[in-house]
């Protein structure tokens, strides 16, 4: 089951507000997997980021984190790869992209190859961990 508490939102500037209401959507097998959440008493001027408190999964210190990236071709020249990178985070890097991702909700923290390959190690096994706990099969 999941409550309101477990979650939070984590503010910036002058905004504030609260979870106040969830109710559980579309139930698969007697077991909801979408939820409506009520967000109540919105204040202020800044951003609201949703966060699932790790203690409402039942997963020691879960972080709950979306990424996007660039890849290149597998075999791609380096030098290709290295211009590809230096652009994207110079366009990234600019204060009306940055502005308007994290108005979107997106954090940017381009840096590059060897970042991006630090990440991909991180995250194969810990979601291979996770997927293989909860018995997830590929349909």
């Amino acid at each position: 089951m999941i409550y309101a508490t477990d979650f939070e939102l984590r503010e910036t500037g002058t905004a504030s507000g609260f979870v106040s209401g969830i109710q559980a959507l579309r139930p698969v097998n007697g077991v909801a997997s979408e939820y409506d959440l009520t967000i109540s008493g919105i204040t202020g001027q800044g951003n609201l980021v949703l966060e699932l408190k790790s203690s409402g999964t039942g997963i020691q210190d879960a972080v709950s984190d979306t990424f996007q990236a660039l890849f290149a071709p597998a075999g791609a020249p380096p030098e290709v790869v290295a211009k590809l990178a230096k652009e994207a985070i110079a366009v990234l890097a600019q204060k009306e992209v940055k502005d308007a991702l994290w108005t979107a909700g997106l954090k940017v923290t381009a840096g590059g190859p060897d970042a991006l390959r630090a990440r991909i190690a991180q995250e194969v096994p810990m979601w291979r961990d996770v997927i293989e706990k909860a018995g997830i099969k590929a349909e």
